[in-house]
């Protein structure tokens, strides 16, 4: 099917922090997306069972006064598992197959209920994004920014589920995601493993970008050289990146073989 012809229900989570091991949910909202165009949703808010960090406060804005009389999420496990889990709907999240699906999960298996969200059937923009566009801002305001979505509120569960929404569609629309939901599901799992593999190499630091020739290129994953391939990185950057102890040890042996590359291209010159 289609994605701009299925029903699929966006969904976002707040938390009290990262780790689906020792944090939890405080607010969670699902938006439907029928046929391309973005419908009811639904907001609840959760007693996550312990303080919420002022770290986590600041970023989505929830305060244990916001959730003190707020259900516990074992009381309304049966209530999402039914809505997150309908018959015929097909899920989708940004950042959700690496963060809200293991965070909602765990908050089924600590509430004892057998529903669980498989990830390898969610829609996520944001993998299509990290494989076609690694060297781009990949924070939910800056991507609907690039693509002409508004986003006000965010970090509010249902501001950023239906900014995903509207997202998912231009990101079919444009051509950065197949629009079959089956073919779509396929590449982003292919895609993932990739994702996967580079933050293990590399810790992020460097990703593989396909080039017109089908070949992979090392390029640069962050800072001002984010984008650039590591054969193009001033010999400034590649000293500094290798004065760091505490760099990513993956990455930084690349920056130190394409440091012993040009210091032989260089004996190789000096040669008579």
């Amino acid at each position: 099917m289609n994605i701009l012809e299925a029903n699929i229900l966006v969904f976002d989570t707040e938390t009290t922090g990262v780790s689906p091991d020792t944090d939890a949910i405080v607010e969670l909202a699902a938006v439907e997306l029928q046929a391309g165009h973005v419908g009811r949703s639904f907001t609840l808010r959760l007693n996550p069972g312990c303080p919420i960090p002022k770290g986590a406060s600041d970023v989505h804005g929830i305060t244990d006064d916001h959730v003190a009389d707020a259900p516990f999420f074992d009381e309304v496990a049966d209530r999402i598992a039914a809505r997150l889990g309908s018959p015929g709907t097909v899920l989708a999240g940004y950042n959700a197959v690496h963060f809200d699906v293991p965070m909602v999960n765990t908050a089924f298996i600590n509430a004892g209920h057998p529903f669980r969200i498989d990830p390898e059937r969610v829609l996520d923009p944001f993998i299509f994004l990290r494989r076609r566009h690694a060297h781009l801002p990949a924070k939910l305001g800056e991507v609907c920014a690039r693509h002409g979505i508004q986003l006000d509120n965010a970090h509010a569960a249902d501001a950023d589920a239906r900014a995903t929404a509207d997202l998912l569609v231009a990101f079919v629309r444009d051509g950065l995601m197949p629009t079959g939901i089956e073919h779509a599901l396929k590449v982003q799992a292919q895609w993932r493993d990739v994702i996967l593999s580079e933050d293990r190499d590399y810790g992020r630091k460097l990703y593989r970008d396909i080039m017109g020739n089908g070949k992979d290129v090392l390029c640069v994953g962050f800072g001002k050289n984010r984008g650039v391939p590591l054969r193009e990185v001033d010999d400034g950057a590649i000293r500094w990146v290798l004065s760091r102890t505490d760099f990513h040890p993956g990455a930084r042996a690349e920056f130190q073989a394409e440091a012993d590359r040009r210091a032989s291209e260089e004996r190789e010159a000096l040669r008579p």
